[in-house]
């Protein structure tokens, strides 16, 4: 998908609350004028203690909401965890796994809010301005505004007002469960937005596209952590994990200054590996077959990894590389 340049993303407080209110007037909402074909659900996962975030892209087609695509990113945060201002730490991982897309999603179902949000920009205004794809908000909890009461079924929704407006509405998907609060983010009406939700929401209270897409996100904090199981050497003090996540090698594309681009299948979606660092460790490497399936070692820190010959006592093969990032 083609990712549109509007701002920095290294900004301090002021800058960013500036962007959102500047960007906002950008904003178009009006009802969504074509069938949708394809959805697509996004989420940000992080890891307790550390700066990296992990955002997974998954998706669907319309109404079958079969698994069309699973893309995947990580990255530093360079933001601090600040409420309201979270699409400054979120959007650029997310941004980072759209632009892998194949396909092109219709719509995008955000795990946040939209115009539900003290500026009204929140993560789906944002993202959606910048893809300029229609976008939705639907998060678990409400960051502004006052529902009216919500009836027990399936469909029920109260209008979601705030500063004199409506930015959304409490919708419950399901009999007997909590509401979900859905917000328009950009193209895209409050009616629309909360029939969108609906359609993708089957058997539970998430909307499809993003239960999916937390899963694919949670899945890859142990994926991109790390280590091929036969550790051959360590790094001041640097020991292989005892937590395993399995995945398959894909992909080993050389570079002309002798580094490797290393692709792992994590369950309906690929890993992309590539991270300079001036720290290596040695791992064996699957002797030159890229298909075979490897038990890798949780670790704490994401990789590149590169392709050297290596002999053993008795034996040869080969060897990655693995360059650790922090």
């Amino acid at each position: 998908m083609r990712v549109l340049e509007l701002h920095p993303w290294r900004v301090s407080y002021r800058e960013a609350v500036g962007i959102q209110n500047s960007l906002r007037e950008r904003l178009r909402l009006e009802p969504l004028a074509r069938p949708l074909r394809l959805v697509a659900g996004a989420d940000v996962a992080y890891r307790r203690l550390s700066r990296r975030t992990y955002a997974a892209v998954v998706v669907l087609a319309l109404p079958s909401l079969d698994v069309v695509e699973v893309t995947e990113a990580a990255c530093r945060a360079r933001f601090p965890y600040i409420p309201g201002l979270l699409t400054f730490r979120e959007v650029p991982p997310l941004l980072k796994a759209f632009a892998r897309l194949r396909s092109e999603p219709d719509a995008l179902l955000f795990d946040g809010q939209g115009l539900a949000h003290p500026r009204r920009f929140g993560l789906a205004c944002h993202a959606g301005l910048l893809l300029g794809t229609p976008s939705v908000g639907c998060a678990k909890s409400r960051l502004v505004g006052t529902p009216g009461p919500v009836g027990p079924e399936r469909g029920a929704l109260a209008e979601l007002s705030f500063d004199g407006g409506v930015v959304g509405a409490a919708v419950r998907t399901r009999p007997g469960v909590k509401p979900v609060y859905v917000s328009p983010g950009h193209l895209v009406d409050v009616p629309s937005a909360v029939d969108l939700v609906l359609a993708t929401t089957r058997r539970f209270r998430i909307p499809e596209p993003l239960r999916l897409a937390h899963q694919a996100s949670t899945a890859l904090r142990p994926a991109y952590r790390f280590l091929c199981n036969h550790l051959l050497s360590q790094v001041e003090g640097y020991a292989a994990a005892t937590a395993e996540a399995r995945g398959r090698l894909v992909h080993l594309e050389c570079r002309p200054d002798g580094s490797l681009r290393f692709t792992l299948a994590v369950g309906a979606g690929t890993l992309d590996l590539e991270a300079p660092s001036p720290r290596s460790v040695f791992v064996r490497g699957p002797d030159g077959d890229p298909e075979r399936e490897l038990t890798c070692g949780a670790q704490d820190l994401p990789l590149r990894v590169r392709y050297l010959p290596w002999r053993g006592p008795g034996r040869g093969g080969t060897l990655l590389t693995v360059d650790v990032l922090e």
